[in-house]
Order: C-alpha cells, then structure tokens, then sequence
C-alpha cells in the first residue's frame, strides 16, 4: 500500500504540473490582452487628464472674458442712461463706423454733422448727409431710446413691462414727430435732399421690440416721410445708394464712351480726308515721274541716248550709266532731234 501510495502520489504531481502548464498557456493570450487593456486605460485617463486641465484652463479664461464683458456691457449702460448727450453721442459713432463698414469714404460719400441755415435764419445740423447721383441727398438721424428698453428688459412684473413698453413706443414716436418738423429740405444746401429723412436706431433689439408689438408705428413713420432703420435694415438702405452710385457711374462711362467715340470719329474722318490727299499727290508725282523717265530714256533722241553719244565721240566721263538703262534707250538712229519737236 505505501508503494502504490508513493507511485500514486509520484503520478498525480505529475498529472498537476501538466495540468497547471496547460491553464497558464491558455491563461496567457487573456493576460497579455488585460496588461494592454489595462496600459490603454491609464494612458486614456493622462490624456483625459490633461484634457480636463486645459478644459479648465479655458473655462476659467472664458468665465474672466465673460466678466470682462459683463463689466464694460454695465459700463456702457450706464453710460448710456447718463445723459441724452452721451446717448446721442454714441448713436452717431455707431452709424458712422457702419457706414464706414459698408465701403463709403467720409468726406466723399457721406458727411457728418454740418451746420447749414435756411433763408428763414434757422439752422439744421443733421447727423449724416449721404450724397446720391444727381447732387441729391439723403438725411440720416440718429436716436437712441433706450431708457425704458432697458427698464422693460429688467422687470419680470408683467404690468411694469407693459408700462415701460408704453414708454419705450412713445420715446420713438417723439422722435419720428421731431424729425417730420424739421423739414430739411428749406436749408440752404440741402435743396436736393430726398422727401424723406432715414431715423437710425442703433438699438437693435430695442427697434425690433417696437415694430413686433406695434405694427402701425413703421407705416406711421413713412406717412410723416420718416423712414425707420435700424442697423441691419439700414444696410439694406446703403446698398440701394451704393447700386445707384454704380448706376450712375456705368451712365457716365457710358457718356463718355460716346463722347470718345464721336471725336474719335471726326479724327479719322480727318485723316482719311488727308489720307486721300497724300493719294492724289502720290498720283500726280507717279504720273510725273514716268512722264520725266520716257523723256530721259525712251523715244527718238531722247537724253540718255544723246549722252552715250557724246561719250561714243570721245568724251571720257569718269562714270558710266547703267548698262540696262542704256539698252532700253538705243535708238533706231542717231538723230539729236527733240522728242517734242519729232512728235510735232
């Protein structure tokens, strides 16, 4: 029994190694793939790592830009509720730096603030002049109405919404019966002004507020020759005036290119005239020439036959003719007769 027992026991560690030799060579793929797995996922949590650092870094950056802003957005409101000079101020600046935007040069296209008087003695100072084809203009006034905007953005109570809303409508009405009084069009150097004045409120959101919850204040306006612009309708407005400057610009060139054309026309009739001149002289030279060449070399006694004799006589010339011309005038005889007088 302690035999078997030795050689059982002998057996049985063998059969153990083979058996743990097998679990570990099938046991190694699933090892080798969780030692990769698992440098993967540290790998992944260092990149996320960092990403969440310089996520953090942005959010801090853009949590100190928004400060920034919020800062200069409550600086510039309360700027804005100051005065209605500071108000005005700032309206001008925003409708000069978009007509500037929008490609027209000041002092050429457009002008700022010029004083002019009437032949009454009253003075009108409009924000901008817009110069149009045909030494016309286009008046543009700015009006800020902000305060009861601002007001009405503020409150949550509906009743007060409804009071600075009022407010809000009645401030632009005021300003649309202003401009409709001024009349423009009696100062001097204003004659061609159009019947219109443009009312620019640099407010966007402030304009649409306005026309979204009264839809008779636009038409309102335009009866009373107020046309209301804010700033994206207002560019609509200065791409009519830019297309009416290149129609005007292509008219020209079109003048012009017809005014060329007619001069250009009159030269070379003039040219052809003298053209045709030199023709006629040439003719006329043509004919002389051949007339003087069959004198001088052809018919009966004609030069060069009478200078070939003199040098048959005894003359010693230090040149000679040209042989052809020599040949073509040999004459059937030697008389010195003038061609004139034989054929007399």
């Amino acid at each position: 029994a302690k035999t078997n027992l030795a050689q059982f026991q002998t057996e049985a560690k063998g059969d153990l190694v083979a058996r743990e030799k097998a679990i570990g060579d099938l046991l190694k793929p699933i090892s080798d793939q969780l030692g990769d797995f698992k440098t993967s996922i540290t790998k992944a949590m260092d990149e996320a790592g960092k990403e969440r650092h310089g996520l953090q870094s942005e959010v801090a950056t853009l949590s100190r830009l928004n400060q920034t802003i919020s800062a200069e957005a409550k600086n510039l409101a309360s700027a804005l509720k100051g005065s209605n000079k500071i108000q005005g101020d700032w309206g001008e600046m925003i409708l000069e730096h978009l007509l500037e935007a929008s490609g027209i040069a000041k002092g050429v296209g457009f002008s700022v603030q010029r004083q002019y008087e009437s032949e009454e003695e009253k003075r009108g100072k409009p924000d901008v002049i817009l110069n149009l084809p045909g030494n016309r203009c286009l008046i543009v006034d700015s009006k800020v109405s902000i305060d009861a905007y601002v007001a009405h953005c503020s409150t949550e109570e509906p009743l007060e919404r409804q009071a600075h809303l009022k407010r809000h409508l009645e401030s632009l009405r005021s300003h649309i019966d202003g401009l409709s009084k001024r009349d423009y069009r009696r100062l001097e150097g204003l004659k061609g002004t159009l019947d219109f004045v443009v009312m620019f409120v640099p407010v966007e959101p402030a304009f649409l507020l306005a026309i979204s919850q009264d839809e008779t204040l636009f038409m309102e306006a335009w009866k009373k020759n107020v046309l209301l612009a804010s700033p994206s309708t207002l560019l609509y407005v200065l791409r009519i005036v830019d297309h009416m400057w290149r129609q005007e610009n292509q008219a020209r060139n079109a003048r012009e290119i017809a005014d060329r054309g007619a001069k250009l026309y009159d030269k070379f009739q003039t040219f052809v005239t003298e053209f045709q001149k030199i023709g006629s002289a040439l003719e006329t030279a043509r004919k002389s020439y051949t007339s003087s060449f069959e004198y001088l070399s052809t018919g009966k006694g004609n030069l060069v036959s009478q200078a070939e004799k003199l040098r048959e006589l005894g003359v010693k010339p230090n040149k000679i003719l040209p042989q052809a011309l020599i040949d073509r005038s040999v004459s059937e005889t030697d008389s010195f007769e003038d061609p004139e007088n034989s054929a007399g």
